[in-house]
């Protein structure tokens, strides 16, 4: 599982959610960009590098992503 802040946010946000996810056995792992991102395009490149490393560290053949405001936007990017 891919977690991803919005627009001027950071992985913080996702404090308690993770803690949850990861006492019920989910990988997860959180992208923190700086608040003003570079481009939708830089942006949407670190999410798919984290979907890759994902899914290659766990063999999975999916990868849940969680968005939140801008995240769903690069998350339909590429």
């Amino acid at each position: 599982m891919v977690l991803v802040h919005g627009f001027a946010g950071s992985s913080a946000i996702w404090f308690a959610i993770r803690r949850a996810l990861c006492a019920a056995g989910r990988v997860l792992v959180t992208l923190d960009d700086p608040p003003w991102v570079s481009s939708m395009d830089r942006l949407a490149d670190r999410l798919i590098g984290a979907v890759e490393d994902v899914l290659a560290v766990t063999g999975a053949g999916e990868v849940h992503l969680v968005g939140h405001s801008l995240a769903g936007w690069s998350s339909l990017w590429h």
